[in-house]
């Protein structure tokens, strides 16, 4: 419990090797009911320090040796990071088996995973097709949201604005309130001179509902406005 502390302590203190020499110390002698925490706490401190090749060697040691922590953690941070690392076909072969191992309730995300991995291969048609396959699978708003933005990236990386703005204009017809989407629309008309006073309205709105969720937590009115949006707004 000590060493898991001291981990925890140099992670919030930006000490990354401190915070993996502990993390790892700690893995050496913990029982299977602390391998999760200490996992997922390790693994963060390697993504903030944008260590690649280290997430990949950490995922393959927890796949033969943990006891304690669901493999769908190691398999689907793996992807990730083989992603990163140009390795797409590693990167969709690791999320799948995360999803072969999954529980109903991670595997939309994980199926949108493998979506996201062949964007960023520029695999457009590919992510499409899977986008559109999970679309039929799960018919339930908050899920089509979900899938539908994801798609709307996909067409935006593949430089099909009109798809993309159906898609974002699908999320905004389920949850006209979504700031995401109010935000993303609208830069995008901003971007193509088009729609321009609908879009400052979106911007806005976007801006002001990013306000009103950040007011409902502790500390967050004093947070500044969201970047991106403000980007947008002067764009």
């Amino acid at each position: 419990d000590t060493v898991q502390l001291l981990a925890a302590l140099a992670d919030r203190n930006d000490q990354p090797a401190e915070a993996e020499r502990f993390f790892r110390q700690a893995l050496r002698s913990a029982p299977p009911a602390a391998e999760p925490l200490l996992y997922s706490g390790f693994l963060r401190v390697l993504w903030k320090s944008r260590q690649w090749d280290a997430v990949v060697k950490l995922c393959q040691e927890g796949l033969a040796n943990a006891k304690g922590t669901s493999h769908v953690l190691f398999h689907a941070d793996l992807a990730k990071a083989q992603a990163r690392l140009g390795r797409p076909d590693e990167a969709l072969r690791s999320a799948e088996r995360a999803v072969a191992v999954a529980g109903d309730g991670e595997r939309l995300t994980l199926r949108l995973l493998r979506v996201r991995i062949c964007t960023q291969a520029e695999r457009y048609a590919q992510a499409e097709k899977e986008s559109l396959a999970l679309l039929k699978d799960h018919p339930l708003p908050g899920d089509a949201i979900e899938i539908r933005y994801v798609l709307s990236n996909v067409y935006n990386s593949w430089k099909k604005m009109a798809q993309c703005e159906e898609q974002l204009a699908a999320v905004l017809k389920i949850d006209p309130s979504n700031a995401t989407a109010n935000n993303d629309l609208g830069y995008i008309w901003a971007d193509q001179g088009k729609n321009l006073p609908q879009a400052e309205e979106m911007i806005k709105k976007a801006l002001e509902l990013d306000r009103q969720q950040r007011r409902r937590l502790p500390g967050g009115a004093a947070v500044k406005d969201n970047a991106a949006y403000v980007d947008s707004l002067g764009w």
